[in-house]
Formats: structure tokens, C-alpha cells, sequence
């Protein structure tokens, strides 16, 4: 049996050594029909099928056929970095992004030192009213974006701000320098108020200990 076991057991490297091939080439092949075909999108309002909006589709088009296949296992590798700035993605130094659920690269902006938490949505479009709004989402320095928070289209994050975890930044919010937000909708949050939940967290959990 062990020739059989051999080949079973090369036919597997065999296997994940043609999907890791397979997935580069689809990071360097997207990127280029990205750079080749007109997929510059730019803000726009209006319906979700006009001319307007087949850039838009274009690019997400292209982003997702890596996003769902090869993507997750390179999200926290140089080489997701790469990929995500050969899509237009504009990324500052010690970027950090634990997260493949992104769209519309183009119009996302990181600052230096920024961190995306496990499982955050960002993304610069939404939608309603029978109306597709395109805007840039644009995160300042250092700023943290918690756990599977979302950051909608036309949102602005100022650098050393904080989005607490599952939190929702709606079309429009404006997060200022330092500060703190939290909740569904996202809602500023003083540092008073931030400073009486640690201690209402601490006291809970030595109860529970």
C-alpha cells in the first residue's frame, strides 16, 4: 500500500502548490484587466444600471474574482497589501488589515499606522430610493477600527480615532481627531462615558470570577 499512499499524499501537495500558483496569477492577471479596462471610478449619484455606474461594476467585478477565491489566505501578507494597491487602493506605511471584506478599493484611503480588525466591512458605496451613491471613505492616521465594524460610503475618520467593535459608520458620519465612536448607528462617545464602561466591565467580570 505505500506507493499508493505516496501518491495520494503527492497528489496533495501536487494540488495546493495549483492553488496557491493559481492564486497569484489571479492577483497579477486582475490587476492588470483593473489597469486596462475603464475601471476608473469616480463619485457619482444615480441609477444602478446608467453608464455612469459600469466602471463601478467593472472594478468590483474584477476585485471580487480574487476577494472570494484567493484572497482570504494573502489578507495579512505583503502581498494582499500589493494587490490591493495595484487596485487603487491608497494605503499609508504600517498599514495593518486583518479583513478581505472590502469593495470599491479605488475610493478607500488608509492613513499611516492605521488597523482594520478582523472581519470589518469598508466600503464606499450605498445605495436606496432607486439610487447607486458612489464616495470616497477616507480613515486618518492611526486611527482603529474595531471587530467587524462597517464603514459605509462618504464617511470621514480622523487620525487617533477609535470605532469600537460591530459598530456602523452610516453615509455622512464625520468622526473627529481622537475621538471614540460606538453603536449601530455609530454615535460619538465621550471619554467620560468610555472610562465608566471599562469599570462597569471590570466590576462585571470580577463577579464572574
Amino acid at each position: 500500500n505505500l506507493p499508493q499512499l505516496l501518491h495520494w499524499i503527492v497528489s496533495g501537495f501536487g494540488l495546493a502548490i495549483s492553488f496557491f500558483i493559481f492564486g497569484f496569477t489571479l492577483l497579477f492577471v486582475v490587476s492588470i484587466y483593473n489597469w486596462l479596462l475603464p475601471t476608473k471610478v469616480r463619485p457619482f449619484k444615480g441609477g444602478y444600471y446608467s453608464l455612469e455606474a459600469v466602471p463601478w461594476f467593472l472594478h468590483n467585478g474584477l476585485f471580487y474574482l480574487v476577494r472570494f477565491t484567493f484572497l482570504p489566505f494573502v489578507t495579512m501578507t505583503p502581498f494582499g497589501i500589493c494587490f490591493l494597491k495595484a487596485m487603487g487602493m491608497t494605503l499609508g506605511r504600517h498599514v495593518f488589515i486583518n479583513t478581505e471584506y472590502i469593495s470599491d478599493p479605488q475610493l478607500i484611503t488608509l492613513g499611516d499606522d492605521v488597523a482594520l480588525g478582523g472581519s470589518v466591512r469598508i466600503f464606499a458605496h450605498y445605495g436606496g430610493h432607486g439610487n447607486l451613491v458612489v464616495e470616497p471613505v477616507i480613515v486618518g492616521e492611526r486611527a482603529t477600527i474595531g471587530l467587524a465594524a462597517t464603514i459605509m460610503g462618504d464617511v470621514q475618520i480622523g487620525a487617533d480615532a477609535t470605532i469600537l467593535a460591530h459598530s456602523v459608520l452610516m453615509p455622512g458620519s464625520r468622526v473627529g481627531k481622537g475621538e471614540t465612536w460606538g453603536g449601530v448607528p455609530a454615535r460619538p462617545i465621550s471619554r467620560e462615558k468610555m472610562e465608566a464602561l471599562k469599570k462597569e466591565i471590570g466590576t462585571a467580570s470580577k463577579f464572574r470570577t
